[in-house]
Formats: structure tokens, sequence, C-alpha cells
């Protein structure tokens, strides 16, 4: 091997390094704290990927610090909250899991914060010995994709999943299915069937070969949808069951 293959491998996994850090300082750069939280002497950090909470669907990512040091706690409670003042009650989350040092907790927020209200994380957690328990609040800004509707008196929640950032062309078409058993229980729907229909008010078009959304799993119901161009589309998602209708959402998608 001459010189010259060597400094061009040498070189090579220079460049590859340098990669591979940027690349994980992007990850790093793109988490921003929403809340902080001090529980006596161990602080709660909630994180998001985004500037903020939305309603719809988001992770919500979790760290706890002692002495600006991050720690490791025994969790025993991580519950999403909203305060209303004359009540509370919950929304629809995921089990929370371990991703890259965060404690992870997948929900689906079905209403933004307003005057007199607050969300907030119902936390109960071990660490060294001592037991700690209380409030870590947060906002939720408003958004478009989390729809409702009722049918015999049952309110069901349909969230928006994808797409995020939606393209001229096919694109994965995502939702979440939950319904309002009580102010604390929102358990998955299962045995919807879907139809979608995209549509383009201002051109007074749709659009080909969209893909129907059937259930996949934890309540979501995957298919797909055509944007035939860019600009401002509805997307309306009709439920049957037994080929039943038994109602429907329009989700609003602009880009």
């Amino acid at each position: 091997m001459n010189k010259f293959n060597i400094l061009f491998i040498v070189l090579l996994l220079w460049v590859t390094m340098s990669c591979s850090e940027d690349e994980k300082t992007t990850v790093n750069e793109t988490m921003n704290v929403v809340s902080e939280t001090t529980f006596d002497n161990v602080t709660v950090k909630i994180f998001s990927k985004n500037n903020e909470f939305k309603t719809g669907y988001n992770n919500i990512y979790v760290k706890f610090y002692k002495n600006n040091n991050e720690i490791e706690v025994n969790i025993s409670k991580l519950m999403p909250m909203m305060n209303m003042g004359m009540h509370i009650h919950s929304t629809p989350n995921e089990a929370y899991y371990k991703e890259d040092n965060y404690v992870v907790l997948p929900v689906s927020f079905v209403m933004p914060t307003g005057d007199g209200t607050y969300w907030y994380l119902d936390l109960a957690f071990e660490f060294d010995g001592i037991e700690y328990t209380g409030e870590a609040k947060f906002k939720v800004e408003n958004s478009e994709n989390v729809k409702s509707f009722k049918h015999n008196d049952v309110s069901y929640f349909v969230t928006l999943v994808k797409p995020m950032s939606p393209i001229v062309g096919m694109n994965d078409f995502r939702i979440l299915i939950n319904k309002k058993e009580s102010m604390m229980s929102w358990p998955i729907v299962e045995n919807f069937s879907v139809e979608v229909k995209p549509w383009m008010p201002d051109m007074d078009h749709g659009s080909p070969n969209n893909v129907n959304p059937i259930y996949s799993n934890n309540g979501f119901y995957e298919g797909k949808i055509n944007f035939t161009m860019t600009g401002l589309w509805t997307v309306t998602s009709t439920f049957k069951i037994d080929t039943i209708s038994i109602g429907e959402v329009v989700h609003t998608i602009n880009f």
C-alpha cells in the first residue's frame, strides 16, 4: 500500500468520525427544555424535540438531575394530567420507555392549555432511598391534529400522526384512535374500518390511488394518501363498524 492510499484512508476515517460527531450534536441540539421543576433537591426537566408541545401526538422526554448531574430514579408513577380548576383528567398515553438516557412518554393531548388550566406530569419516584411526589407543569399549544366525534354517547378522539412533513406524491397516513371511557380511561380502538378522502377545496379536486388505513397495533391505523400538488388539503376520515358509518373527522394539511 503506497503513501497516497494510506493518506486517503486516514482522511476518510477522519471525515466519517467528524460526520458521526456532527450527527450526535444535531440530535442533542433538537432537544428543547419545555419546563423545569424541583422536588426538594431533585430537578425534573421535561424536553421536546420541538420548541413546544401541541395538541395531538407528542413524545414527552424526561430527565432527572441532582446537583446538575443526571441521575437514575425508580419511577412508580408518570401520568399526563390536566387541571381544569373544577376537575382533573388524563389523556391518551402509552407506556413510558427509556431512550438515549431519556424517559420517553408518548402522549396524545386532546386539548390545549387555557385560562385557569394547566397540564402536568403526575410524578412519583424514588432516589437514594427517598420518595418524591408532585407535579411537573408544562404548556400545550393548540393545533389541528386531534379531532373528535360522538357515537352512542361515546366520544372518540382521532389523532393525526403522519404526515407531519407532507410532500407532493404518496405520503404515509397514520392516525391514532381512542375512546373516552372516563376522565382517566382513554382506551385504544381496534375494530374500526376507515375510509379516507383527500380534497383540495381551493382547486375543487381530490386525488387518486389513496390507500384506506387499516389497523396495525396500539390503536394506530395506517394507509397512504396522495397529494398531487402543494396547497391546502382536507383529509376526511370516515369510520365504520360492520359497514355501518358511525362518524367522521376532517384534518387540515397545508404545505
